[in-house]
């Protein structure tokens, strides 16, 4: 229930026409981090624009305790991944071993925040198989640069593990495109 309201303030703050969010000039918007029950969460912070100076701030409560997985350079770096811009944040969820399920958030010029949930099945959509399959339950990125969202997913049906890389270009309404 709680994850569920949270996604929904997520969602309600993307479409609502009476608030224009901007994102703060000094401070870090998108953060990862753990509540208190030890669940990873997803923090994003924006300043509402109007002359209240309010700031919105979205959380989004991951159900696992297992937590983040980092790029494979470096696989236990929990902070998730975010462009130089501040309008491409994500995460690679990893509920269980061998899977891990890719999460975007996007900051529109406009203030809107889209988070695109299913980033694995649309980016399997993408690819040939048999990394088609593989995407849809293993996918982790490996960084963002502008609108670019670098991704791995990994062959677990033998114990060589082979992967395959390869990059989207992230459209502002969630689009995936393949680069």
């Amino acid at each position: 229930m709680h994850t569920r309201f949270i996604f929904f303030i997520v969602l309600g703050c993307s479409f609502c026409n009476l608030l224009q969010a901007q994102s703060p000039a000094s401070s870090k918007i998108f953060q990862t981090g753990r509540n208190s029950a030890g669940k990873p969460i997803v923090t994003i912070h924006l300043q509402a624009s109007g002359d209240n100076g309010d700031e919105l701030t979205n959380e989004y409560v991951f159900a696992s305790e297992k937590g983040f997985l980092g790029p494979s350079s470096n696989p236990t770096d929990q902070s998730g991944f975010a462009n130089k811009e501040n309008t491409v944040f994500g995460v690679s969820y990893e509920p269980v071993t061998k899977a891990c399920f890719v999460k975007l958030f996007l900051l529109n010029a406009s203030g809107t925040l889209v988070f695109v949930n299913n980033v694995n099945t649309r980016a399997a959509k993408l690819l040939p198989a048999p990394w088609a399959e593989h995407a849809r339950e293993f996918l982790r990125i490996e960084n963002i640069v502008g609108r670019h969202v670098h991704l791995q997913t990994v062959d677990f049906s033998t114990g060589a593990r082979p992967t395959h890389n390869f990059s989207v270009l992230v459209a502002p309404d969630g689009t995936l495109t393949l680069h």
